[in-house]
């Protein structure tokens, strides 16, 4: 986004019309900033306007993607934190947050996992799922039984399979919880 407003600051001083049809043309498009990433739908809106070649868009067209090379802890965070007496059964990732729910009322916690350390975003009433243990599969990742972790058929690590009660990944991260235990562990994927 900052690439964005300098881009836009440079082209309001050098032709204020230029800036503006590239403004129409993000807002126009924001939805594939999301899936494409800024600078793909950035410079379309470049090409678009006539400020640059279309071969400018060929060079990002194909973009590098890093494959994972390993699987890493990134967090653990005890429940007990937030709720002395929630016991975590049930996960879930969304919207960018976990829920963690209560195997013994119905309640959840939404947590969030910035910088190495979990953060309260709110707390919530109502029943939830069963847990969901290993294995486990979601698009191009894999949980064993046994606790190994492969993405696309390479296998990163392991976590240890001792007590796991609910496993949940967004495809990238993987959550658990264990059965007699407060924490909830946090792993990630990393290139």
């Amino acid at each position: 986004m900052v690439a964005l407003f300098n881009l836009g600051e440079h082209l309001a001083v050098a032709s204020p019309g230029l800036g503006g049809a590239v403004v129409a043309h993000l807002v126009e498009h924001q939805a594939r900033i999301v899936e494409e990433g800024v600078e793909v739908v950035g410079l379309s809106a470049l090409v678009a306007v006539g400020a640059l070649p279309a071969e400018a868009l060929r060079a990002v067209a194909t973009p590098v993607r890093v494959p994972f090379a390993r699987l890493v802890t990134r967090a653990i965070a005890s429940v007990a934190t937030w709720e002395p007496d929630l016991v975590p059964g049930a996960l879930a990732f969304e919207a960018g947050a976990l829920r963690v729910w209560d195997r013994v009322e119905a309640r959840a916690l939404r947590l969030s996992f910035a910088g190495g350390s979990a953060q309260l975003l709110g707390r919530e009433t109502g029943p939830g799922p069963a847990p969901t243990g290993a294995p486990l599969t979601t698009l191009a990742l894999s949980i064993e039984a046994s606790g190994r972790v492969s993405h696309e058929g390479r296998t990163l690590g392991a976590i240890d399979p001792r007590g796991l009660l609910a496993v949940a990944s967004d495809g990238v991260r993987i959550a658990v919880t264990r059965r007699f235990s407060q924490r909830v562990e946090l792993y990630e994927l990393s290139p």
